[in-house]
């Protein structure tokens, strides 16, 4: 008994030990138009041995990522892309606060030139500030799109969600989720119906294959159908169509003609 003890006290203190090794560090970077952040943990070979998205807290696969190493002398990560790339790292011993990951989050939309224009709408700021702190599909807002309206949205589990909102949800901080896709089966219903309703004789439509796919990220079911049909001359052609649809069922068409050979 008195060896089993030893031996878990033991492996405790080697555990202990190894624990303390490791340095959690929290490094920023920014350029002219960008800020970028992660939290970097190292161990005493200054390997990193974890990455994690300081806002989500999702750890990334090393693999995955870019960096190298800690520099512990000049406190940046080494071996980033692009190479002249100096972050400040300072060391931390516990995750950012809630409203540290938030006020990062808005600094870093304000900051990039693509969400800049529509973050700084007061209203746009709040909703999104109400939906970092009540909706778990947007853990961390990467992006805001304005044609149509879009939270660009991780969660805590590293998934992206593109969530359509309107200016009145906006205003009225409603916490927007990405909807349920509609079926596969029904694209294809309704992908058949919009072709032939633009035929000049829907009885000459011939179906040849089709191809549907549902995108989790944005929520539209497409689907490609290739077809031939012909015109008032009897003179046949090939056809692609293209449907593109929302969970509410509306949808962008392209109607095109294939070539020979």
């Amino acid at each position: 008994m008195r060896q089993i003890i030893l031996f878990i006290l033991g492996a405790s203190v080697s555990f202990s030990i190894f624990a303390e090794t490791e340095k959690t560090f929290y490094c920023e970077f920014k350029d002219s138009d960008h800020i970028d952040s992660t939290m970097v943990v190292v161990n005493q070979s200054n390997e990193i041995v974890k990455v994690i998205n300081p806002i989500t807290n999702h750890i990334a696969e090393k693999s995955k990522r870019f960096y190298k190493g800690y520099d512990p002398i000049r406190r940046m990560v080494v071996g980033s892309i692009p190479a002249n790339d100096r972050k400040g790292c300072n060391e931390v011993s516990v995750p950012l606060s809630e409203e540290a990951k938030i006020n990062l989050n808005i600094r870093k939309l304000k900051a990039d030139p693509s969400t800049a224009k529509l973050i700084k709408k007061s209203y746009i700021e709040t909703f999104v500030i109400h939906n970092l702190k009540n909706n778990s599909q947007c853990v961390e807002v990467s992006y805001l799109l304005s044609k149509p309206l879009r939270l660009i949205c991780t969660d805590s589990s590293d998934n992206t969600k593109w969530i359509e909102f309107t200016k009145k949800e906006a205003k009225s901080l409603k916490t927007v989720q990405l909807k349920k896709p509609i079926s596969e089966k029904r694209a294809k219903q309704l992908c058949r119906a919009e072709t032939k309703s633009r035929l000049f004789n829907p009885k000459t439509f011939a179906y040849q294959d089709s191809q549907t796919n549902t995108v989790e990220t944005t929520g539209i079911t497409a689907v490609v159908i290739h077809f031939s049909a012909s015109n008032a001359l009897r003179e046949t052609t090939n056809f692609r169509m293209a449907c593109n649809y929302n969970s509410d069922e509306k949808a962008t068409f392209n109607l095109t003609k294939v070539s020979e050979g």
